[in-house]
């Protein structure tokens, strides 16, 4: 990461099996370079960020605590699930409790318990098909206690 980004590695996983992270063929990756050489630092940056992200979001979806996976899953949703990103200020991320309810892994019930405990302690506002991250640091800070 840091050849191609700039930033040190915000993230390490260790896999119980082997895993194929991408396959491209040799073949292929020339026909793409052929014409523009320079591309492969393009080329592995968008390929580590978009790993890193699979990575993030899945560490994310481990955590075991109802209420911190589900300021995750919104601080993802709202592209500030990390420090280096944007989020100081209110974010609103378009989605319904429903949706958060299955990309969180928890049932509607829950998650309407979840909000309505994040609405009241001033972290969220609910809107129709629609949740406003009001302190995303807050969120934050919920998520990464250990």
């Amino acid at each position: 990461m840091p050849l191609f980004v700039g930033k040190s590695r915000p993230n390490s996983m260790v896999a119980r099996t082997d895993v194929t992270l991408a396959t491209i063929s040799e073949a292929e990756v020339e026909a793409l370079l052929a014409p523009r050489p320079e591309w492969w630092r393009h080329i592995g940056t968008l390929g580590i960020l978009s790993a890193n992200l699979a990575t993030s979001i899945a560490a994310d979806m481990m955590i075991r605590d109802s209420s911190r996976r589900c300021a995750a899953a919104l601080l993802q949703l709202a592209d500030c699930r990390h420090a280096d990103q944007p989020g100081a200020q209110k974010i609103s991320a378009p989605l319904s409790q429903e949706e958060l309810a299955s990309i969180s892994d928890l049932s509607r019930t829950s998650i309407s318990t979840i909000l309505h405990d994040f609405e009241t302690a001033g972290l969220i506002t609910l809107s129709y098909r629609s949740i406003t991250l009001n302190n995303p640091v807050r969120l934050r800070a919920l998520v990464d206690e250990v």
